[in-house]
């Protein structure tokens, strides 16, 4: 959703994404999941103001292994530019803690 917002949607356009998404079932079969309560607090208590329950930290597309699942185009001949250094991944580490995440995942 952080997403949408940061490609310039305003809050009414997300709002709309998130209520088709629960109206329509997208996603899943059966059984909600979940991460839908989240969609639903995020409903009621507006976009932006509900943390994220985890955040997926890629520390770099310079991975030694080969995937052909792969949806970041990862492997060992990727170059490192644009990859962050240890002061701006501390510094982005800390404005996920200060957004009230509790888990990140380190990719």
């Amino acid at each position: 959703m952080a997403e949408l917002i940061r490609a310039g949607n305003d809050e009414r356009t997300v709002r709309r994404i998130v209520n088709m998404l629960l109206l329509y079932r997208v996603g899943y079969q059966g059984e909600r999941p979940p991460d839908y309560d989240y969609f639903e607090s995020m409903q009621k208590q507006g976009v932006g103001k509900v943390p994220p329950h985890y955040v997926y930290f890629v520390t770099t597309y310079k991975c030694n292994l080969n995937c052909i699942y792969c949806y970041a185009d990862s492997g060992p001949g990727r170059s490192m530019k644009g990859d962050m250094d240890t002061e701006e991944a501390m510094d982005m580490i800390n404005q996920i803690k200060d957004l009230g995440t509790n888990t990140i995942v380190f990719t």
